[in-house]
């Protein structure tokens, strides 16, 4: 430190290094680090990837919305909350259900959580065949049973490559616009027959979804599942609010029985998950953004 005046000045070096400090957790250039803004929050909720993370996005827009008894699954169930108080202008959309991003609605400070593809099938499957609408019709399962038809059901390669392809791209189409589960052209088809379908109309849809997914980073927040407690951290950084800890409810469904789930894993195991692409790329900046902003 110099003096200038009698003034105390800092030298130049002292001054960037202050500078880099004040943007520590402030938006960046690339994005890697940002701050939640005043744009409405969007959740957008891919099947099977967390769904009590809603729960901090709530008290993330509607901050003096008090607390449920308890963690809660579904945002429709905090619709009353937000209207009461005053919180309905800070979210676009915060509803049940697994509607898709939609591309056009701007702007807007996107929030959601992805799940490695494997995993989320599995999952899904588990789940009365959840998202895939076509093999639901088939098997007579509904899929908001309170009762799991499908949950202690042998492992069955057909029917688990049946909802694969289904759901492949699950999150690569909710990012362009797109319901999760892919509808075949001709409803009712064999389930032999869907085991050989092509995966190319939703390959082709994956550019978009990462340029999607991309864009939507520099203005919004992408945690994972499998990392469950670093996403709440990482996101209650992004959001500015302080961690309460019913914030780390990681509620999850009845479990599958190991061996079924063994036996399930290992037929999916070769299976080429179009949201391979796209969820490499959000660990990638899931993993960019905890570096940037440590």
């Amino acid at each position: 430190m110099v003096r200038i005046n009698g003034r105390p000045k800092l030298r130049p070096q002292l001054l960037l290094l202050l500078a880099a400090a004040t943007l520590r957790g402030q938006a960046r250039p690339n994005g890697t680090c940002t701050k939640m803004g005043a744009a409405p929050l969007w959740w957008l909720h891919v099947p099977k990837s967390g769904s009590t993370f809603l729960n901090v996005v709530f008290r993330a827009g509607c901050p003096n919305g008090g607390l449920s008894p308890k963690p809660v699954v579904e945002a429709s169930w905090l619709r009353r909350r937000i209207e009461g108080h005053n919180c309905s202008k800070n979210f676009m959309h915060f509803r049940s259900g697994h509607q898709p991003l939609s591309p056009a609605t701007t702007p807007r400070t996107f929030v959601s959580l992805v799940r490695e593809p494997l995993s989320r099938a599995l999952s899904g499957f588990y789940h009365n065949y959840h998202d895939c609408g076509d093999l639901q019709k088939q098997t007579g399962v509904k899929g908001q049973a309170k009762y799991r038809a499908s949950v202690y059901e042998p492992a069955n390669r057909t029917k688990l490559l049946y909802y694969a392809r289904c759901t492949s791209a699950c999150a690569t189409r909710m990012l362009v616009g797109l319901p999760c589960g892919w509808t075949p052209k001709h409803p009712g088809e064999a389930l032999a027959a869907y085991e050989t379908r092509s995966t190319a109309e939703d390959a082709a849809l994956v550019p978009a979804a990462l340029r999607a997914l991309r864009d939507e980073e520099r203005t919004g927040y992408v945690g994972l599942s499998s990392r469950f407690e670093e996403s709440v951290r990482a996101f209650a950084q992004f959001a500015n609010i302080q961690l309460i800890q019913r914030d780390f409810a990681h509620m999850r469904s009845r479990s599958i029985p190991a061996m079924i789930h063994q036996e399930a894993r290992a037929m999916l195991q070769n299976f080429k998950f179009v949201d391979q692409e796209v969820y490499d790329e959000a660990v990638r900046l899931f993993e960019r953004r905890l570096a940037s902003c440590a």
